[in-house]
């Protein structure tokens, strides 16, 4: 993840928690680059890891963007590696 010298609270949101089904059911944040592909990387992984998104957010401010995905399905522990290793990625967070 890079460090771009800017606030990164500012891009922290508060929207009500997914609905968990069987326990299943995650959020997960990315503070990214706003750059052609981000979005596309970042689903293209989690359609790789078997995941379904039920809601996706994205919000963008000058160079810096926030995407916030809720998904179901198994989330592997290498799920956070596999999207900061997305060259844009600069913090990511699975709740």
């Amino acid at each position: 993840m890079r460090d771009l010298g800017i606030d990164l609270e500012v891009f922290e949101c508060a929207l009500a928690r997914p609905t968990v089904i069987d326990g299943v059911s995650r959020r997960v944040c990315l503070i990214h680059k706003n750059a052609p592909g981000v979005i596309s990387s970042i689903t293209g992984i989690l359609t790789s890891a078997s995941l379904n998104i039920e809601n996706m957010v994205n919000k963008s401010r000058k160079d810096v963007a926030y995407t916030m995905l809720d998904v179901t399905g198994p989330v592997q522990p290498s799920l956070k590696q596999q999207l900061a290793a997305i060259e844009e990625a600069i913090r990511v967070r699975v709740l």
